[in-house]
């Protein structure tokens, strides 16, 4: 159990650098394709999760979520922006 708290902190690192690194994809296929491809897989690791009963296949698939979990946040930002006129 020690070892969780130490691939969190890890998953969460490597969800921080790729909020950071969805500008750069909103920039090549736009806002709303990006949160479509980043949202949907995530979810759909996230069902997997429950149902593998490896645990090295549990932590690659929430590490995978994790890289790409918050990637549609930076963007669902843009959208509302471009689309709410001030």
């Amino acid at each position: 159990m020690d070892a969780m708290g130490g691939v969190l902190f890890f998953c969460n690192i490597i969800g921080g650098v790729s909020g950071m690194l969805s500008s750069k994809l909103v920039g090549k296929i736009g806002a709303m394709a990006t949160m479509i491809f980043t949202h949907l897989p995530s979810n759909i690791f996230l069902i997997f999760i429950s149902l593998v009963t490896n645990r090295k296949y549990a932590i690659l698939l929430i590490m995978g979520r994790f890289c790409i979990s918050q990637m549609d946040v930076p963007a669902r930002q843009t959208y509302v922006s471009m689309v709410v006129s001030s």
